[in-house]
Formats: C-alpha cells, sequence, structure tokens
C-alpha cells in the first residue's frame, strides 16, 4: 500500500484495523490487492457495508446517486457504520469498482477520481453524485468484439487492465491534438465530441460508433 512499516504514520494503523485485519486487502494470483472478502473471510463483517453500496447504485442503475444518499444509509442499522468510516468504505468501494463507476462534481463528470477529489467530497458530499456503469447488455456485445479483435481474456485483471490502458492511450492521444488544426473532418468531429462529454457515453451511442469501425477495421485485415 506504500506505506513504511518502520516509521508507522497513522495511516499504518488504519490500514491494520480497516484492511488488513478486515480481509478487505487481500493477496490476489496477480498480487495484493483491495476486495470484498468472501463470507468465510468477513470475520469483522464489512462485507455488507460494501455490498449495500453497491446495491443502492444497482437500484438507481444508469442515473446517478447522491454521496449523501449513500452516507445515510450506511449510518442505518443494520451496518451503523460511524461517520468517520463512511467516507472510507466508500474509497474502498470506488477502488475496488473502479471500472464501473462515474463521478460527478457539481453535476460535472469526472474523468478519474483523485485524492485531491476524495478530500473535497468528504468536506462537501452534497456536491458529488456517483452513477454505476458495469459492462452488461450491449456493453459485454462491446467487450466480445474487442476480444475478438485482439485476442484478449476479459475475464481476468490482466485483460481487463490492457483495455483499460488502450482506452487512456486513446484520451492522452486526443489530448495532444487538442491544439492541433491539422486534422481530417472526422478527427475533428470525435475531438470534439470527447470534449464536449459531460456523462459516460450512452451504450447505444457506444454500440453504434465502437463496432461499427471495428467492424470496419477487421474487414480491412
Amino acid at each position: 500500500m506504500g506505506l513504511d512499516p518502520l516509521s508507522k504514520p497513522p495511516e499504518m494503523s488504519i490500514y491494520l484495523s480497516l484492511c488488513k485485519k478486515t480481509g478487505l486487502h487481500q493477496e490476489t494470483p496477480g498480487g495484493w490487492a483491495l476486495a470484498v472478502p468472501s463470507p468465510e473471510q468477513d470475520i469483522s463483517n464489512v462485507r455488507p457495508t460494501l455490498l449495500r453500496i453497491l446495491e443502492i447504485l444497482k437500484d438507481q442503475r444508469d442515473n446517478r446517486v447522491s454521496v449523501v444518499t449513500i452516507f445515510s444509509e450506511l449510518r442505518k442499522a443494520p451496518y451503523g457504520v460511524r461517520d468517520g468510516l463512511v467516507p472510507i468504505f466508500l474509497a474502498i468501494f470506488a477502488i475496488i469498482h473502479r471500472q464501473d463507476l462515474a463521478f460527478y462534481e457539481n453535476g460535472s463528470f469526472l474523468r478519474e477520481i483523485s485524492g485531491h477529489d476524495f478530500r473535497r467530497l468528504i468536506k462537501a458530499p452534497t456536491s458529488f453524485d456517483v452513477q454505476l456503469t458495469q459492462v452488461s447488455g450491449p456493453r459485454t456485445e462491446l467487450l466480445d468484439a474487442l476480444r475478438s479483435f485482439s485476442r484478449l481474456n476479459f475475464q481476468n485483471t490482466r485483460g481487463r487492465r490492457k483495455i483499460y490502458r488502450l482506452q487512456h492511450y486513446q484520451c492522452e492521444t486526443c489530448c495532444l491534438l487538442l491544439g492541433s488544426q491539422v486534422l481530417s473532418f472526422s478527427t475533428t468531429y470525435r475531438r470534439r465530441v470527447v470534449l464536449n462529454l459531460s456523462r459516460p457515453i450512452s451504450e447505444e451511442e457506444m454500440m453504434r460508433s465502437a463496432l461499427s469501425r471495428f467492424s470496419r477495421m477487421l474487414s480491412m485485415s
């Protein structure tokens, strides 16, 4: 977790009590990672809290949920999470489901959620919303097309990370082209669409653009 065991900073006690002893920080085939503990591992009863966050977001699938609503639900029985721990549980949940969540601040879509963003969230939770964007339905069809094209295994973490890096590279490429005027009409149009994004792109839009593009690429290969 990047903590120095010799200096024993305050974060170390939080990590040991909230992440290590509870089974949230687990050793996996791909290394150490935060994960929801299984019922057998959940000796500290943290699993229901994380599943409750997921349940709240699933109940409002494709709709934004106020962070205040999530905090309020976690404070209720039978969860009874204390005020100081509520944002930590949300942060852990956000790390575990980082590829399935979209955060908004004052209505604006955050392409990434950082530590600085979370500090603002703790101070002003009314300004933040969360939306679940899990891969299902047409999104699964898109990943199947990507898998067919790239031969990546999306059932494991490594395959998903490769696609995430590919998407990140595409975003960085768009940033490099921000100031360029020597672009084709279609590239200029796509750049304008990306810059004007205020939400995750819809399934229909993603399917129309991505699948048609990959179909053309496959036909040319």
